[in-house]
């Protein structure tokens, strides 16, 4: 794991005997912009990318996905309609997902629960 990052137990589970992990990122990190973030990190290779914000969903998508290994996955959110979406969201929305799906190189698995997700896995450049 790099210097600017560090895995931090959380809690623990009873039920399944594990731990839950919280991502812990330098300060320096929330000082950039997500898509300056995503045009900066050209040459570093990530196995897990979650999409929570339009750089890297609805901007910056080829930058996020080329920056996976093979493997590695995307997980984005909030495809399902929802009450508290700008307007400027939701016809965004379709055109993501078939994006996504018509990928190459990539497998696709979408879940109608929550606020909707979609995962990605990447087999293959």
């Amino acid at each position: 794991m790099p210097g600017c990052s560090r895995l931090t137990p959380r809690r623990r589970c009873r039920r399944s005997r594990g731990v839950i992990w919280e991502t812990t990122l330098a300060s320096r990190f929330s000082s950039v912009t997500a898509g300056r973030f995503w045009s900066r990190r050209r040459r570093r290779r990530f196995d897990l990318i979650y999409a929570d914000a339009w750089p890297g969903k609805f901007t910056h998508l080829d930058e996020a996905l080329s920056l996976l290994t093979i493997g590695g996955m995307y997980l984005v959110d909030d495809l399902l309609p929802q009450p508290n979406w700008p307007v400027e969201h939701a016809p965004r929305v379709p055109v993501l997902i078939d994006r996504l799906r018509n990928r190459p190189g990539f497998v696709e698995v979408t879940l109608a629960w929550s606020s909707g997700l979609m995962l990605l896995v990447r087999v293959g450049r």
